[in-house]
């Protein structure tokens, strides 16, 4: 990372070591409210988040993506915990959720702090996992199976309840035959990152499929997606 300052008439460009860059990052970035019930703190010693919140998940968002700023992971944020929030406790522990493509792992954190009882994560991205699983653990939370995969390879022996998938367009696409094998029959998928220009296409993919859209988010020009898997057994 690159810093530049004013001395006098000349411009001085500061070379920052990454943890450096980190450390004033965290320092100089206040935490913030992604949804009614969550709060978002920086990795660093000494904040506290309103009492308001029920739920405060401490990231180091540097690394990886998915800090919550993001309309996409907000939108994704918003809809999990308003499903996860209408069931009761024992149904929620009863539940397997997938994070596909989890970043700094933020909606996996997110899902076992509402209690899903099973919740498997991965990334093709050695160290968006290695952040991710930090993540978990500076949250107190070390039963999230975090793992290094690619869409295509993962191979989780189980089908789930909840698959999110905060990707973009052209990933969905690619990928949904393996997205949609990964939902049981009767359970639901979360897909975001879909830009209005890609909206249509991207819903028809996965009705072709299968799914019905139950539930649309839109944000700043970026779509979120509650969709319900057909269930074969009728």
């Amino acid at each position: 990372m690159e810093e530049g300052f004013f001395l006098g008439n000349s411009f001085i460009f500061e070379e920052l070591h990454e943890e450096i860059a980190r450390q004033r990052f965290q320092e100089e970035y206040a935490g913030y409210a992604v949804t009614d019930g969550f709060y978002i703190l920086p990795a660093a010693v000494g904040r506290m988040a309103p009492a308001e919140f029920r739920h405060v998940i401490c990231l180091d968002g540097y690394r990886a993506f998915g800090d919550g700023r993001h309309p996409t992971t907000r939108m994704c944020l918003h809809m999990m915990e308003s499903f996860l929030g209408s069931m009761d406790a024992g149904t929620r522990r009863g539940l397997r959720l997938l994070d596909a493509g989890t970043g700094t792992g933020i909606l996996a954190i997110a899902a076992s702090m509402l209690g899903a009882g099973t919740v498997d994560a991965f990334d093709m991205d050695p160290g968006s996992v290695e952040s991710a699983r930090s993540n978990g653990e500076m949250n107190g939370l070390r039963g999230i199976g975090f793992r290094v995969s690619d869409i295509a390879g993962y191979a989780g022996g189980v089908s789930y309840d909840i698959v999110m998938a905060n990707l973009l367009s052209d990933v969905l696409v690619g990928n949904a035959g393996s997205l949609a094998g990964f939902v049981r029959p009767g359970g639901t998928m979360i897909a975001s990152g879909v830009s209005d220009m890609r909206r249509d296409g991207v819903l028809d993919v996965f009705t072709g499929l299968g799914f019905d859209v139950l539930h649309r988010m839109g944000e700043e020009g970026w779509n979120c997606f509650f969709m319900k898997k057909e269930d074969a057994s009728f």
